[in-house]
């Protein structure tokens, strides 16, 4: 009953990542972050707003596949972890 569920949710995040190219629009600067005690947390992590490198989104492709078939890609999770592109984490993290 999970698996549906895990499957469909990898579906949209695949679909709102591909959505996200961001072509035609001009480059802005991140807003600033708002000036507050955060305990116990480190800075957030700096993140590009860019495309994904073609060979980190097709490890992506791939992992989507394989979780829809029961079978992890170890190789796509290597790729997309080595990457270190924290906008990537929450892929892993729905893939586990």
């Amino acid at each position: 009953m999970r698996r549906p569920r895990l499957i469909r949710l990898i579906v949209l995040a695949l679909l709102a990542l591909a959505g996200c190219g961001g072509a035609g629009r001009p480059p802005t600067a991140p807003p600033e972050a708002p000036a507050t005690s955060r305990v116990g947390a480190g800075p957030a992590p700096r993140t590009s707003d860019g495309p994904l490198a073609p060979s980190v989104r097709a490890a992506v492709d791939r992992l989507a596949r394989s979780v829809a078939v029961g079978q992890l890609d170890g190789d796509a999770v290597q790729q997309i972890a080595t990457s270190r592109d924290p906008r990537l984490a929450w892929v892993l993290s729905d893939a586990l």
